[in-house]
């Protein structure tokens, strides 16, 4: 018996002639199977990079815990003088802007230059993939910015109202 696919490597079908005990030419489904393993892969190295990443967010925000805590004679002192903890929450967060968009554009930018890399070298400039990233990564570099400036202004903002 002959079928007739789309996709003969895709794991659902792969999947279902293995259910059904059918025998096939392996080489056919060879790639299929390479593939369900770089998924994983490469599915595990999302998430080992999505921990880095919250442990480069954690890092962060223990410095600035730090840098309080050095600093807390002064900021009670300016407390006393009547600034408000809002005005020194937010003074205290802009200090890191240019270190979080520094962090972020090195990053953006060693991404790129691997994407650049596999590209040409792996993929020999083949017209499947594209050189450029793609928009979601420049969205995913803001919203971390973003995320690191309203948490580390809302933790500031905290540990200064536990001085007052």
């Amino acid at each position: 018996m002959y079928v007739k696919t789309k996709d003969a490597n895709g794991p659902d079908f792969l999947q279902f002639l293995q259910q059904k005990s059918y025998k096939v030419n392996k080489d056919k489904t060879k790639f299929g199977r390479v593939k369900q393993t770089l998924q994983g892969i490469f599915g595990g190295l999302g998430i080992f990079g999505v921990l880095v990443v919250v442990l480069a967010l954690m890092l962060f925000s223990f410095y600035l815990q730090l840098m309080i805590a050095r600093s807390k004679d002064n900021l009670q002192l300016l407390l006393v003088l009547g600034y408000s903890p809002n005005w020194l929450s937010k003074n205290v967060s802009r200090r890191f802007i240019p270190v979080y968009i520094f962090v972020v554009l090195i990053a953006v930018a060693f991404t790129q230059l691997m994407q650049w890399a596999f590209h040409h070298f792996a993929m020999f400039d083949r017209e499947e993939l594209s050189t450029p990233l793609h928009w979601s990564v420049f969205a995913v570099a803001v919203f971390l910015v973003i995320l690191s400036l309203v948490t580390n202004y809302r933790m500031v903002k905290k540990l200064l109202y536990k001085m007052v």
